[in-house]
């Protein structure tokens, strides 16, 4: 599915470049991502037991997400983390 078939609500969200999701509740915000990403590839998902906490996943900013995460703890495990 392409982000452009995504239908904005108030429970919306997708993956962006670092380990954030953003909400898509208007048709204005998924236009905004869709500028900034691209009509992307993306990937409807669940948490185990919780299927109304679902978001988008974004294969394409799999690379880019795990290079912010990685970053992010080595920041950690040098100033810790709350």
């Amino acid at each position: 599915m392409k982000a452009s078939q995504i239908t904005p609500g108030k429970n919306v969200e997708i993956q962006t470049r670092t380990d954030a999701r953003r909400i898509l509740h208007t048709q204005w915000a998924l236009d905004q991502w869709i500028e900034e990403y691209g009509d992307c590839d993306v990937v409807y998902t669940t948490h185990s037991g919780y299927p109304q906490w679902g978001y988008y996943l974004v294969p394409s900013l799999t690379d880019q997400i795990n290079r912010y995460s990685n970053a992010k703890q080595i920041e950690c495990d040098r100033w810790g983390c709350e």
